[in-house]
C-alpha cells in the first residue's frame, strides 16, 4: 500500500468519525434538551407518568424506572439513576467511552483509538436491563417495591 492510498484512507476515517461524533452528540444533545424542557413544562402537575403494564398486571414492564432514572441522571443524582434504571447510567458511561475515543481520533489524527474497537462492552446494556426487570420483579415478589420505594 502506498502512502498516499494510507493517507486517504487515514483521512476519510478521520472524517467518518468525526461525522460520526458530532451526529452522537448532537443527537444526546438535542434528546437532554427536550427532555430537560418536558420536565421543566410539567413540573407542576401532579400527573405522574404511570406504567400500563404495572398498572394492569402487578409487575415491572422491563423499562419500569427508566424515564425516573433519566431524571435523576440529568439532576447529578448517579446513585438514585442506578438504583431506579442502571442501564442509564452504564448506557451513559458506554457511550461517553465511545466519544472520547472518537474525539482523540480526530483530534491526534490517530485511527489506533477507534479502529480496534470492539462494541462488545454495549452488550452489557441489554443483560443489565434484563437483570434489572428479574431482580425488580423478584423484590415486588417479596413485597419490596424498589421504584415505589425511592421516590
Amino acid at each position: 500500500m502506498s502512502s498516499t492510498s494510507y493517507k486517504s484512507n487515514n483521512e476519510r476515517e478521520i472524517r467518518k468519525n468525526l461525522l460520526l461524533l458530532i451526529i452522537i452528540n448532537s443527537s444526546l444533545l438535542f434528546f437532554a434538551i427536550a427532555y430537560t424542557t418536558y420536565f421543566i413544562l410539567t413540573k407542576d402537575s401532579p400527573a405522574e407518568i404511570k406504567c400500563a403494564v404495572k398498572e394492569a398486571f402487578g409487575f415491572y414492564c422491563p423499562g419500569c424506572g427508566g424515564s425516573r432514572s433519566l431524571k435523576a441522571f440529568l439532576k447529578l443524582d448517579f446513585i438514585n439513576s442506578f438504583i431506579l434504571y442502571p442501564a442509564i447510567p452504564v448506557s451513559a458511561v458506554l457511550v461517553l467511552s465511545y466519544d472520547i475515543r472518537l474525539l482523540l481520533s480526530v483530534i491526534k489524527r490517530d485511527m489506533r483509538y477507534t479502529s480496534n474497537y470492539k462494541f462488545y462492552p454495549f452488550l452489557l446494556i441489554p443483560i443489565v436491563i434484563i437483570l434489572n426487570y428479574a431482580i425488580k420483579n423478584l423484590l415486588l415478589y417479596f413485597g419490596i417495591d424498589l421504584i415505589g420505594d425511592i421516590l
